[in-house]
């Protein structure tokens, strides 16, 4: 028997992950620390993934299972965050896998030093080999109140050393972290269940920003695992209204700064934001699945363009953060050449800028 309060909520958006669901749910289920619930939150699934964590529930109490209609992973994970019952609460992928000490080594190091929320690193398995993904600090670093306004959410928003052409920024899962639940329910803090892209970034700041401690953790506990089964050779999927996702969360980011005094600090890490928004849109009209022709492809770019005020925000920043390739896109989308960096993005299908 367990307690009725777990001291971790673990919750799984579920929609259609059949041929991943059991390797993460077990994953969760071995998990040392054993004062855990597992929140799987059936997000209208298709296939089988309704039985499956039906199945769970029936194996071990420690497994609730809701069933909605389709309405994305923000919305699941928000009806997850409702049910929570644990002291803090965790979140998984349903086609992700955590290590079996990860909530036990976070739970410690949490607790030992009473922070908010703990962040581990993580390792991205792309289907045929994996990679370490961590962070610009030293292992097990704690950060507290202004220090959290100057070091990690500038980190999370861009590059860390902006001023000294670093590329490196912080991925703001929310899958890498523990947090308390009072302060996100002190704060209704919750997901924005308008965008698709970039909605746990939005929820991690908007979390960072009312914390008073943070703790960093190098181990790579989680597991995430590349989208592989609609991928052809380098060639990405399209995502459906990208641009306007991005922009929200730019204008999510932009109130969060504001709201703890920081808007003015770091205006260079919003026109980055503005860059990069633009060039992953552009980039991403080019997708092979992508529903436009070429003609289409080029409007809608020198809407991005235009709509972005990109030349302003690409001359505030000068030749920050531009590798040579970046700095040939900037110049020629800024002469109005869109049409030959759409050709180039088609044909070589690759990513210059994240």
């Amino acid at each position: 028997m367990y307690p009725l309060n777990p001291k971790v909520s673990v919750i799984v958006p579920v929609y259609n992950a059949e041929q991943f669901l059991c390797n993460c749910i077990d994953s969760i289920l071995n998990q040392k620390l054993k004062d855990i619930e597992i929140i799987l939150v059936n997000d209208g699934s298709s296939d089988k993934s309704g039985e499956i964590c039906d199945d769970y529930k029936q194996l071990d109490k420690r497994v609730k299972v809701l069933h909605i209609e389709n309405q994305g992973v923000s919305n699941a994970r928000n009806r997850g965050i409702e049910l929570a019952q644990g002291e803090y609460i965790a979140f998984v992928d349903a086609d992700d896998w955590i290590e079996e000490q990860m909530y036990s080594d976070m739970l410690n190091g949490i607790r030992e030093v009473n922070a908010d929320v703990v962040i581990c690193s993580h390792v991205i398995f792309n289907g045929e080999s994996e990679y370490y993904v961590g962070f610009p600090w030293e292992d097990h670093s704690v950060f507290e109140n202004k220090a959290i306004f100057e070091q990690v959410i500038p980190a999370f928003v861009a590059p860390m050393d902006i001023e000294a052409n670093s590329q490196q920024v912080v991925m703001g899962s929310v899958c890498k972290c523990l947090f308390r639940k009072e302060v996100i329910r002190r704060n209704r803090i919750e997901f924005d269940t308008v965008i698709k892209c970039n909605e746990d970034l939005v929820f991690v700041l908007q979390f960072l920003s009312k914390s008073e401690k943070v703790l960093m953790l190098h181990a790579p506990y989680y597991h995430y695992r590349q989208d592989i089964k609609n991928k052809t050779g380098t060639t990405q999927k399209y995502i459906p209204d990208l641009y306007s996702d991005l922009k929200r969360c730019k204008q999510h980011i932009r109130e969060i700064l504001l709201e703890i005094g920081y808007l003015e600090k770091m205006n260079l890490h919003i026109e980055w934001r503005n860059v990069s928004t633009v060039l992953s849109s552009i980039y991403n009209l080019c997708a092979k699945n992508s529903p436009y022709g070429f003609f289409e492809r080029i409007q809608k770019a020198k809407y991005y363009v235009a709509d972005s005020d990109f030349k302003k925000s690409t001359d505030m920043l000068g030749s920050l953060l531009y590798t040579p390739k970046q700095k040939v896109i900037v110049k020629l989308i800024n002469h109005s050449l869109v049409g030959i960096v759409m050709a180039y993005y088609t044909l070589k299908n690759e990513i210059f800028f994240n």
